[in-house]
């Protein structure tokens, strides 16, 4: 048991604060562990600074097995508590005793790891789809914006990391088809997407990303990313005047704040051309080009 009038962990931790050696809210999570195995290891009759390293190890294996009214807590709730007191022992000047704990945490995290269960994707049902597609305001600059996005993930099954690399300059069009080309990431074009075009088909990309495009166009807008931020005010990243700087290309984080608002829900971009229900049952048909360029081209004759 800790002697009258010797610093507790605790309040080492508090003058470590004042000397501003730790971060504050890393000061407070440290003193609220130290204080809990403090209050553990009094109870027990155990000392608390220094600690044997089978203290430490006991007191992780109770905190494991739900004695003493604890419940199971998480793994990085434990690797905290242990980092608060190897702190405390290392800046008073004793060596770690949490090395057999962290062995015990080790094999608790496995444990842990195996039996939660698979996390479940939510997967979009057909009237949420719908719903978004209803939703698009077509006739401003925004929803023309939008509706090429959802048609591109839905129909063409675009990927949404491919989505948001696309440039001004990597549509074509065809008689009866929109070519795509993807870039990898370095820009490099990595392959060519064949989307047949369907007149019957109202969600078909190809009008609406004519239509994207001639607004882009009007807003002097030639080259650089095909899809952009727009401001609050309805103009183009990248155009005279826009509050966003920069070319103002699209994010993955963009383009699922972009599905949430019309969804009305959380709803992930990422992935959504995998889930069956988001997929258009009357997809147009893809043909995928690859792009093979040789590591060591041959010089051009002078």
């Amino acid at each position: 048991m800790d002697g009258p009038g010797q610093p507790t962990p605790a309040s080492l931790v508090r003058i470590r604060r004042e000397e501003g050696s730790l971060a504050p809210n890393t000061a407070r999570s440290y003193a609220h562990d130290l204080r809990e195995f403090n209050a553990w290891a009094q109870v027990h009759g155990h000392k608390g600074l220094p600690a044997l390293p089978t203290t430490i190890d006991e007191y992780v294996e109770q905190w494991i097995s739900g004695h003493d009214g604890h419940r199971q807590p998480a793994p990085s709730t434990i690797a905290r508590s242990l980092a608060a007191i190897d702190y405390e022992h290392k800046r008073s000047g004793y060596q770690s005793p949490t090395h057999f704990a962290r062995r015990t945490l080790d094999r608790y995290r496995e444990a842990m790891t195996h039996a939660a269960p698979p996390r479940k994707r939510k997967i979009p049902r057909q009237y949420e789809v719908d719903g978004i597609w209803g939703r698009i305001k077509h006739p401003t600059l925004r929803g023309k914006r939008d509706r090429l996005i959802v048609s591109l993930l839905q129909v063409a099954r675009v990927k949404t990391q491919d989505l948001i690399g696309l440039d001004v300059g990597d549509a074509t069009f065809t008689e009866n088809s929109l070519i795509l080309t993807i870039k990898d990431h370095t820009g490099t074009p990595a392959r060519r997407l064949h989307i047949t075009r369907d007149e019957y088909d109202a969600r078909d990309p190809a009008p609406f990303l004519r239509d994207w495009l001639a607004a882009l166009h009007q807003a002097s807008v030639i080259e650089g990313p095909l899809l952009r931020a727009i401001d609050r005010h309805g103009r183009l990243a990248g155009t005279e005047g826009a509050a966003v700087r920069g070319t103002g290309r699209m994010s993955a984080n963009g383009i699922s704040k972009i599905l949430n608002g019309l969804a009305g829900h959380a709803l992930s971009g990422w992935g959504l051309s995998k889930h069956h229900s988001f997929v258009s049952t009357r997809a147009v048909r893809i043909r995928t080009e690859i792009l093979r360029y040789p590591k060591n081209p041959a010089p051009s004759p002078e």
